[in-house]
């Protein structure tokens, strides 16, 4: 292959000495259903959050039963992070459709020891003064994603700044459920490939997007795209 660059999905959210590497979910909510997310903490002192999981502002289905959040009780050392996994645990077959459910983070105190004199008092002091709160969805049902995405168009023209091309790509996604994706862009023989993050495509939708890419220097070199996830793999291949 003669030149590789890739694209990672990539979103975050960032509140003063939270930080966490992901903001979607996306995955089945049956028993396959997983993912993990880096929970960072900035600061100069230990944070511990309870972590739990409650309904979407509009869903009616008691989500805290489907969706399982390890470790309930999360400590983060300083200037580090520590791993938080959400499970899909459906405890029956659910209808093929979206469903809304929030991550919720709530500061819990770290009890500290502090001298005073000759006397040690306990104190307590919480990380952060916000509780951040990520809404997210999973989906019930089965998806064939190499289906239900779609290229619906591709135009693109040489950049600008006359490095690599640029323009728009616009994505169908039939599903029903929304996905955060990226597309892998070849040559007829696969020799050549870049990569782009598009996004969350919503369910059901057609969504236009601008791209840039460094890459290609001709856009009839592009034969084939392949939509990924970082957590899926490759999802669907496509000929231009």
């Amino acid at each position: 292959m003669k030149k590789l660059t890739m694209c990672f999905l990539l979103a975050s959210l960032n509140v003063f000495a939270f930080r966490i590497d992901g903001i979607t979910f996306d995955q089945s909510l049956d028993k396959s259903g997983y993912k993990e997310y880096k929970v960072y903490n900035d600061s100069l002192t230990k944070s511990r959050y309870k972590v739990k999981i409650s309904n979407g502002s509009n869903e009616k289905v008691n989500m805290s039963s489907i969706v399982k959040v390890y470790p309930q009780i999360l400590t983060v050392e300083p200037h580090s992070y520590a791993i938080l996994k959400l499970f899909g645990d459906a405890p029956k077959e659910l209808e093929a459709r979206e469903y809304d459910f929030n991550l919720e983070f709530a500061p819990v105190v770290i009890p500290t020891i502090k001298k005073n004199g000759d006397k040690k008092t306990v104190a307590g002091t919480s990380s952060i003064k916000l509780a951040p709160s990520l809404a997210m969805s999973g989906y019930g049902g089965t998806i064939d994603w190499a289906k239900s995405l779609k290229v619906k168009s591709l135009d693109l023209k040489k950049s600008s700044d006359g490095k690599g091309l640029e323009g728009d790509i616009v994505v169908e996604n039939n599903a029903h459920s929304g996905l955060s994706l990226g597309i892998k862009m070849y040559d007829e023989y696969k020799n050549k490939l870049d990569s782009y993050a598009i996004g969350r495509i919503p369910k059901q939708s057609t969504k236009s997007i601008k791209i840039k890419i460094n890459n290609f220097e001709d856009p009839k070199e592009i034969k084939k795209i392949v939509f990924y996830t970082s957590d899926l793999g490759d999802l669907g291949e496509v000929d231009i």
